[in-house]
């Protein structure tokens, strides 16, 4: 959830009006999660990639504790509606450990309890699906970052990268031909603005990173940031996820032999990512530090 630094102030004020005080928030085991009301807005790419890693051979579904994988709150100030998160944990299969540590996935989705259209995707409020593979630290391999980020107001922020964690990054230019011909000229994404310093070195040329403002002229499709993503980002998505997942599937050992920074990208990631208060209004600070330290981003072993 790296790219919601650049939105703090925005997601913030989001969270805060959408969600009732933490001592409101409901936990709820994940057997108990229905989709009879429909689904948010990522909840497509997020299905996509779970099943896209299990084909790869590389992963396995793993648990997550009971308390973590699923939490809700009331979404305040959207009747009938509530803000929730699933998380997934996947594993490398045997004889991977050397090249994959994990992947995980975690999942916001404001939907309208008043529906009752399980095929309805919900675009309202907030919706977040952050994904990440984090490859073996006994490798130079990239983390695959994606942060994909709508909020209330017509905001989007969406971030889609191999990040480096070595400089130079030696498998950069794996990417630039997706890049040419997808995100270079593409007036669906536009440049989403400068870094912060700190986030800059985990940031690589040839990322996806938009900003999509919701048009005030509604004649235009092609403005509409819900169609741009349905469609075009979609596209980038999967072809992206397939890009990491030959990656790591041809490089030789020799190739990604070394080691990298993901020590110190992992400590970031659990003590200042940007979405930790967002989270810590939702759905309590206990709680975010729990999935933050022990699901999403657990310290090397």
């Amino acid at each position: 959830m790296m790219v919601l630094m650049l939105a703090l102030p925005v997601v913030a004020f989001a969270f805060t009006s959408l969600s009732e005080p933490r001592n409101v928030v409901s936990v709820l085991n994940a057997e108990r999660h229905h989709d009879n009301h429909g689904v948010g807005l990522y909840r497509r790419f997020s299905d996509h990639a779970l099943e896209t890693l299990e084909k790869s051979g590389l992963f396995e579904d793993v648990p997550v504790p009971d308390d973590l994988k699923y939490n809700t709150a009331p979404a305040k100030g959207m009747e009938n509606s509530i803000v929730q998160i699933s998380v997934k944990a996947m594993a490398p299969v045997t004889g991977k450990e050397n090249l994959v540590k994990y992947a995980r996935i975690a999942l916001l989705e404001t939907i309208a309890q008043n529906s009752h259209d399980e095929t309805k995707v919900h675009t309202a409020g907030i919706q977040v699906l952050n994904f990440i593979v984090i490859p073996s630290d006994k490798t130079n391999l990239p983390v695959l970052g994606i942060d994909l980020v709508t909020l209330p107001g017509g905001r989007n922020l969406l971030l889609l990268d191999a990040q480096p964690m070595v400089i130079p990054n030696p498998h950069e230019e794996h990417w630039k031909e997706w890049h040419t011909q997808n995100i270079l000229g593409n007036k669906a994404f536009p440049w989403g603005g400068d870094f912060p310093e700190p986030v800059q070195k985990y940031v690589s040329k040839y990322a996806l990173w938009t900003r999509l403002q919701q048009s005030d002229n509604e004649a235009d499709e092609t403005l509409d940031p819900i169609s741009i993503i349905q469609g075009d980002v979609w596209e980038v998505f999967t072809s992206h996820l397939d890009l990491y997942l030959n990656l790591l599937k041809t490089s030789s050992s020799q190739d990604i032999q070394g080691r990298n920074d993901q020590s110190g990208y992992l400590e970031y990631r659990r003590s200042t990512d940007p979405a930790k208060p967002m989270l810590n209004a939702l759905y309590g600070a206990d709680w975010t530090d729990k999935l933050l330290d022990e699901v999403l981003f657990p310290p090397a072993q």
